[in-house]
């Protein structure tokens, strides 16, 4: 786990670099980027806090992405990166407009959601679905269970 920690640490600078040389900004206030073991549904997830009169953001990416290309996983990174750009907490409009300029420019593939399967790792066995008999719906709102 440390040698992929230290991975996406290089990776991230990157990054960082290629985003800035086609003039978009990501943060300065990134105080981390680490592996999450837990995580089996997302493959990466931007953190922010609130310090003070500034926020601060931990990037956070799955360890599912261990045996993937570095392209693979660069990409889940500049996704979490433009999450720290002014304006881009969410997958809005300029969130798209900034993930469309570095597909364009490098040839990733960034979007509100991938699956492993786009990245070309295997799936691992807790990310597969599952498939129940029945299904709850609420009649008043519809949600399921």
């Amino acid at each position: 786990m440390i040698e992929f920690e230290h991975r996406i640490r290089v990776l991230m600078k990157e990054a960082e670099e290629e985003l800035r040389s086609i003039g978009i900004k990501p943060s300065s206030k990134i105080l981390e980027i680490k592996a999450n073991r837990r995580a089996k549904k997302r493959l990466g997830c931007c953190k922010i806090e609130r310090k003070g009169l500034g926020q601060v953001f931990r990037i956070e990416i799955s360890a599912a992405l261990a045996d993937a290309r570095d392209k693979a996983l660069k990409q889940v990174i500049l996704h979490e990166l433009l999450h720290t750009c002014p304006g881009c907490f969410n997958h809005g409009t300029k969130w798209k407009k900034l993930a469309k300029m570095v597909n364009q420019t490098y040839g990733y593939h960034i979007q509100r959601m991938s699956t492993s399967e786009e990245l070309g790792i295997t799936t691992p066995a807790a990310e597969q679905r599952v498939h129940y008999k029945y299904c709850i719906r609420c009649k008043r709102c519809g949600s399921t269970s």
